[in-house]
């Protein structure tokens, strides 16, 4: 068959009508809607919009006839799918397709039958609009137009929803890629073809101390040195002349404090734009810079130098090792250096003795008679340092090596080890066992200022302590000192010209060969850049919390102003549709409402990543039917686990009671995200969603949520670390399956919103199991109380509207006057604050941000007036945004009350009565 045949355009009809996601929804006002125009224009008793997949007709909407579903094989409607055009029977008796037909010859006993195909705007037919009669019929010319225009109002209605939904994911998906852009800790930039920056992230702060406004606009060259700058140009017109897009370079970068840092660049060039990634790579140029000078020091210098583990054996030798003893580093590599250098009248007790010094973490200087690997004997001095790790066990030995056989005097070998300190770039000290000083190097001298005659017999502690020394760290290094213990301390000292420097000080004691403490050496390193680096980092983390606060006052400012039109709109449609429309603008004003709840859900939910950072998330407690939301959640992944042909099911504990208090909204994020993983990394068997009861104490429930698949699973390992920011379960997921990492770290944080945890058990290949468990409060509803119509209720009182926004006072006047309220406005708080005092008023209706005084402060100066009516007085407050902290405020002002726009008419008529009573 080919690529075109039947098969394959079922197969394309079947996706494009799952792509809707309306198979097994639950009834909507808007199909009813339709479904009732159509029988009242056809003048027939009943009519249905139905949807065929490939094994049942499905119906979403009916009217006068109670029917879900029919197979496919007694669906008359697979006849009217097969043809553009209205399809009528006029008696269904006479008609030999359907005569034998279940819904004919039994109730209702259908004789008359016309439909309309749903046809997309791809051209696939995916279901009907269809009238029926018990009695033979016929639909004129202008009836079959309605039933054709009506099947396409249903097809536009579902291009909407598809349209909206499509939106609301690439808003999230671009939310989503540029806080990881703008968080990374390296530098992003966009450049124009002149090399302008376009774009930069806020790294380039922290790296370069530039402001984003101060760093865009200027081109990239502006912040390199001039000498770097010609020396990269000719490099990138040669990799561009060679078609050469992508490239990495090292350059220094200016600092706005006058400085350079060295930034790695990755550099691409696409569409006429210049897109580079830059990481701060100075300490690792200084590093490299520091172990080539080592290197270099340690590879030249006379001395043999030799590194071994742990274990004693050697890891790496200089060349000196090689012309003192005349092995090379292959021959000692992996060996134990005294097994190699022993001979006939080697003194072998004292090599036990220097090895159980090394056992016992102890460094040591022993002479000991060896053989080079010619034969021939030689005296050498070994000096032998320990380095200890964090957890304080031997991690390597460095061992000098002195060729002493011309000269084995005590003071030649403290003279030969006094040339390997020098040659280094950090401060060396060698005390005696008193820990006054004997010899330092001429690095120290120049860390500190003071020369070895002037210091000669001091203790370092002494002549280095200023006025902000913790003089307890160097008490704390002494006394590990006489305990023979290694140390390092850093502490704030003074050079000589009173210069503070912060000092890193490494102390190690070295013993005789019989084992006495002989000396001490001490490694001196200037730490202040560090020092001043740590402090820079709790500056930046001040500077975050201030952010954050920033953050979270943006968060309500653009609640706020973006709440307040919406308010406007769903208020006034809700007025209009108290105002006797007809029947036409009923449809129309619907339209409009759902509209703009569905734009203030997209608004809800662009903001809630930013509530989560900022921890302005508040969970709402408001009547919750958990099997509805079961449904709800699997119907939207319904089309996905069939595409897969994976099973989706539920099993829902009989017990638990059908509403509860709870937050629709946030637990449907929860199983989403849930189940929308495990429908990606499941490729075949089931995915099931569990919900059983754990406990019931009569006015509250506790639920235990499960979600188990039988997918790729995951390691042990990587159990914990799933549910970090922008982290998937192993390298090449994101990559095989897509997806950023953030929706199990949202999911976790929405979880232990609710005092809970999530647990997780795994195996990889066999699939994984998500499990927590939520405490509910019982609900007094037996079932859902919708917000119906305020219509003819009345109050009869007198109200002051507070409100800067003109539209919104309109509004509040045009809903309290159909209730026989008497409506007085102030445009801010200060002028509230005086008509209070002149009228009296049954109730305030406050809003929060406002000019000259906010509401908080207005209510906070009406209960300071004197009298039991300025205290008892109600005042509700009007919030289009409600953060971590501002409902305490609102309570602690004295306000009785709040209601969050855009406020349901009905629900603010409940909130005033109650307090009016």
């Amino acid at each position: 068959m080919s690529a075109n045949g039947p098969n394959v355009i079922e197969e394309q009809r079947l996706k494009a009508l799952l792509d809707y996601r309306i198979l097994d929804t639950l009834p909507e006002q808007e199909f009813d809607s339709i479904a009732r125009l159509a029988a009242y224009i056809c003048k027939t008793p009943f009519a249905l919009i139905t949807f065929i997949d490939d094994q049942r007709q499905w119906v979403k909407s009916s009217v006068g006839i109670k029917l879900n579903q029919v197979m496919l094989y007694e669906a008359v409607c697979t006849y009217t799918i097969e043809r553009d055009e209205v399809l009528q029977i006029k008696d269904a008796l006479l008609d030999e397709r359907f005569s034998d037909n279940e819904l004919v010859n039994h109730a209702p006993y259908i004789r008359f039958y016309a439909g309309a195909p749903l046809i997309n705007p791809e051209g696939y037919r995916i279901g009907s609009l269809c009238v029926l009669d018990t009695e033979p019929g016929e639909l004129d010319a202008q009836q079959q137009d309605s039933l054709r225009i009506l099947a396409a109002e249903v097809i536009s209605r579902l291009e909407m929803r598809k349209s909206n939904r499509e939106i609301k994911d690439t808003l999230n998906k671009y939310q989503q890629i540029y806080s990881m852009f703008d968080s990374s800790p390296e530098l992003h930039c966009v450049m124009d073809r002149q090399t302008n920056i376009l774009m930069v992230n806020r790294s380039v702060e922290k790296i370069l101390g530039y402001t984003v406004a101060e760093s865009i606009g200027h081109p990239i060259w502006h912040f390199l040195p001039e000498e770097d700058t010609y020396a990269l140009i000719p490099v990138i017109e040669d990799k561009l002349r060679k078609g050469v897009k992508f490239f990495e370079v090292e350059t220094r970068v200016l600092t706005k404090s006058g400085g350079h840092k060295w930034v790695g660049w990755s550099v691409a060039f696409n569409d006429g734009k210049w897109y580079a990634n830059g990481r701060d790579i100075t300490y690792q140029k200084k590093v490299v810079a520091d172990l080539e000078m080592l290197s270099l020091a340690a590879s030249k210098v006379d001395n043999g130098v030799i590194i071994s583990n742990c274990d004693n054996n050697v890891i790496w030798a200089n060349e000196a090792v090689e012309r003192i003893t005349g092995y090379n580093i292959a021959d000692l590599k992996g060996n134990k250096l005294g097994d190699i250098l022993k001979g006939e009248e080697t003194d072998l007790n004292t090599l036990e003795r220097a090895r159980q010094l090394t056992k016992k973490k102890k460094s040591f200087e022993v002479d000991l008679l060896c053989y080079r690997k010619d034969g021939q004997p030689i005296w050498v001095s070994i000096f032998n340092s320990i380095i200890l790790d964090k957890n304080g066990d031997v991690e390597k030995e460095v061992e000098i090596i002195v060729d002493i056989t011309e000269r084995k005097k005590a003071e030649e070998q403290l003279t030969l080890l006094s040339l390997v300190a020098s040659k280094t770039v950090n401060g060396v000290v060698i005390s005696d066992n008193l820990g006054k000083i004997r010899w330092v190097n001429e690095a120290f001298e120049l860390l500190t200022g003071y020369t070895l005659p002037e210091i000669k017999g001091q203790r370092p502690g002494d002549f280095l302590a200023g006025a902000e020394t913790d003089i307890t760290r160097i008490e704390w290094s002494r006394k590990q000192s006489v305990e023979l213990k290694p140390s390092t301390v850093e502490v704030l000292s003074y050079k000589k010209d009173q210069t503070p420097i912060w000092l890193s000080i490494s102390n190690t004691p070295t013993f005789n060969a019989d084992g006495s403490f002989e000396q001490q050496l001490e490694i001196v390193n200037d730490i202040t850049e560090r020092k001043l680096i740590e402090q820079e980092l709790i500056k930046t983390r001040e500077e975050a919390l201030q952010l954050s606060k920033a953050k979270e006052a943006f968060l309500s400012v653009m609640s706020h102003e973006i709440r307040t039109p919406l308010n406007a709109v769903i208020g006034m449609t809700h007025v209009l549709m108290e105002d006797d429309p007809t029947e036409s603008q009923v449809e129309n004003l619907k339209i409009l409402n759902f509209s703009a709840q569905n734009l203030l859900t997209l608004i809800n939910d662009v903001l809630d990543f930013t509530k989560i950072e900022t921890g302005n998330m508040v969970l709402e407690k408001a009547d919750l039917n958990l099997k509805e939301l079961v449904s709800q959640t699997l119907n939207t992944l319904q089309f996905k686990a069939v595409e897969k042909g994976i099973i989706l099911k539920s099993e829902i504990d009989h017990r638990i009671p059908l509403l509860v208090k709870g937050d629709h909204t946030r637990l449907y994020q929860i199983l989403i995200n849930l189940l929308g993983n495990a429908v990606k990394f499941t490729d075949a068997g089931e995915i099931k969603l569990k919900l059983d009861l754990i406990s019931d104490s009569g006015v509250g429930i506790a639920v235990r949520f499960e979600v188990s698949d039988t997918g790729i699973g995951i390691a042990p390992d990587k159990i914990d670390y799933i549910f970090n920011t922008y982290t998937q379960a192993s390298s090449d997921t994101t990559r095989k399956y897509g997806g950023t990492g953030l929706g199990l770290a949202i999911t976790k944080s929405l979880v232990e919103l609710h005092d809970s945890a999530i647990f997780v058990q795994s195996e990889i290949g066999k699939g994984s199991a998500f499990s927590f468990t939520i405490n509910f409060e019982k609900s007094n509803q037996s079932q859902f109380v919708a917000s119906g119509t305020t219509k003819n209720l009345k109050l009869n009182s007198s109200i002051l509207v507070v409100d800067d926004n003109y539209i919104n006072r309109i509004l509040a006047e045009k809903v309290l006057s159909k209730w026989g309220v008497t409506v007085d406005f102030a445009e801010n708080g200060q002028i509230a604050l005086e008509k209070v005092k002149k009228l009296p008023y049954d109730l305030i209706l406050m809003d929060l941000q406002m000019p000259v005084m906010d509401g908080l402060e207005a209510t906070r100066e009406i209960r300071k007036l004197s009298g039991d009516y300025y205290r008892k007085l109600p005042i509700i407050a009007l919030t289009a945004s409600i953060v971590t902290n501002e409902r305490a405020k609102i309570f602690d002002s004295g306000m009785n009350d709040y209601i969050m726009k855009p406020f349901v008419p009905a629900i603010l008529y409940e909130k005033i009565k109650s307090h009016l009573n």
